[in-house]
């Protein structure tokens, strides 16, 4: 039958047309990605076509094999890249058919597991964590039971800073990436301090002297408190407001936006922040950002020895498993939630019970097909629940 392109949706569709057309004798011969979904180059005699190539050769440099196009003069490195790029593929391909049999293994063997699995990855939590999470569920367990352990795991597996979530008196420093939220999640904690305890109590510091606008802001958030605020460029003038503000009950302080990917960045803000050792290191982050993305943030800002975070954008996404599975997986404690821009009334301290209860009452419309469940367990090498 020669050589043929083979052009599906997805793998499994293209799978399934291979040994439709070839039978067991299919020979794939290279894959890739197009704008409608995948492409084969598949074959039912691997032989032949060798030699077709070999004849085509003769007198070329280039081998066109069904509109394969092989270059035979290419340098060594680039053959060699092409031949690991394929065996990535064939690689991939043959991961995905596996973590498909596997998830349908567990299923049959661990009901329970597998359902609590599907809805916890739903509700935006990653495999790891919601293998972690299921494990030692029984099928004798009535369903209203397990929800109540996995809900009582999940708060047990959440680490605590009962210093970060009273944030009655000390130095709190915000840091983040940029549109998280930083200079609203100040204001209203400022807020929300001077009407508990009176502005005469607390000062803000500002070192963002990069974003146009973000000091500016916090003026007139300061102003409209009655709350004294000091811009600073360097340490020195960080030492300076730092002895002036003294007295204050509370000092918040505000960075400049550092990229995850930016060390030069974050050593230039920790450069101006005081070396005082209680001050606290506060990461902003977004709810609605991807999972790896939340927990590679985290593990760049975990550098500077963060002690907990404050979470924004909380009223943007229903996906709000993400932020624990990162907050679990790296031992980051939750100390607010923001939940909206009204100033000081969104934002409240974290209660893990209240939170997880809440997420875990969603019902989602949208179901998560198995193949995407079984590509989360593939991907996270996670073998058993």
């Amino acid at each position: 039958m020669a050589t043929k392109k083979i052009q599906a949706k997805n793998v499994r569709e293209a799978m399934a047309l291979i040994k439709e057309t070839f039978g067991s004798d299919a020979v794939i011969l290279s894959s890739k990605d197009v704008a409608d979904g995948v492409e084969f180059i598949v074959t039912d005699d691997f032989h032949e076509q060798a030699n077709n190539v070999e004849t085509i050769t003769k007198n070329s440099s280039r081998a066109v094999v069904d509109n394969l196009v092989i270059d035979l003069k290419a340098p060594s490195e680039i053959a060699i890249k092409a031949l690991q790029q394929e065996f990535e593929s064939l690689k991939n391909l043959i991961q995905e058919q596996l973590s498909e049999l596997v998830w349908e293994n567990k299923k049959r063997l661990y009901p329970v597991q597998a359902l609590v699995v599907r809805k916890l990855i739903q509700l935006g939590f990653s495999a790891e964590v919601a293998s972690r999470i299921s494990y030692e569920l029984t099928p004798d367990q009535p369903v209203n039971k397990v929800w109540k352990i996995v809900k009582n795991k999940i708060i047990k597996a959440l680490p605590v800073d009962l210093i970060c979530t009273s944030m009655r008196s000390g130095i709190f420093i915000m840091l983040g990436t940029s549109g998280v939220g930083k200079t609203t999640v100040i204001a209203k904690l400022a807020a929300q301090h001077a009407l508990k305890f009176g502005a005469q109590n607390i000062a803000i510091i500002s070192t963002d002297t990069t974003k146009i606008g973000s000091s500016e802001a916090l003026k007139i958030y300061s102003n409209i408190l009655n709350i004294p605020i000091r811009v600073v460029e360097n340490a020195q003038k960080m030492s300076d407001a730092l002895n002036d503000f003294k007295k204050k009950q509370l000092i918040l302080i505000d960075t400049a936006s550092v990229s995850p990917t930016d060390n030069v960045g974050l050593q230039a803000t920790i450069d101006i922040l005081p070396e005082n050792s209680e001050a606290k290191k506060l990461l902003i982050i977004p709810a609605n950002m991807q999972t790896h993305d939340l927990e590679r943030t985290i593990e760049f800002y975990q550098a500077v020895n963060i002690s907990g975070c404050v979470v924004t954008k909380i009223d943007e996404t229903i996906n709000c498993g993400g932020i624990l599975s990162a907050a679990i997986n790296l031992q980051l404690p939750i100390c607010y939630l923001s939940t909206g821009q009204k100033i000081p009334d969104d934002i409240h301290v974290f209660s893990a019970a209240k939170f997880v209860g809440q997420i875990l009452s969603l019902t989602l419309q949208d179901e998560t097909d198995d193949s995407f469940v079984a590509r989360s367990f593939a991907n996270a090498k996670v073998n058993t629940f």
